[in-house]
């Protein structure tokens, strides 16, 4: 793996719901909003890296979950080599 950027770090997958209120100790609300998207302190600079132009590979672990196939294929897509994920087997994300 020939790089110019090499991170080490964090791939997440942020879920994030949106409320009208904070809940009060032991209430339950239901959100109006729920999203999704790709995040980790080191994913996000490495795909920012490779998006400026750079040659980039991320080393970092993941599961084998779906979370983990969108997430390779998001950072893939971005133009950051995989090779150094590593995918844990019978992990979650």
């Amino acid at each position: 793996m020939t790089c110019e950027v090499c991170v080490v770090g964090s791939l997440n997958f942020d879920q994030i719901a949106y409320v009208s209120k904070f809940p009060k100790p032991g209430e339950t609300i239901y959100g109006k909003k729920f999203v999704t998207g790709f995040g980790g302190k080191g994913a996000n600079q490495c795909v920012m890296a490779a998006k400026m132009g750079a040659k980039t590979a991320m080393v970092g672990a993941l599961g084998s979950d779906d979370i983990a196939r969108i997430t390779l294929a998001n950072m893939a897509s971005c133009g950051v080599n995989t090779e150094g994920i590593l995918q844990k087997e019978g992990v979650a994300s």
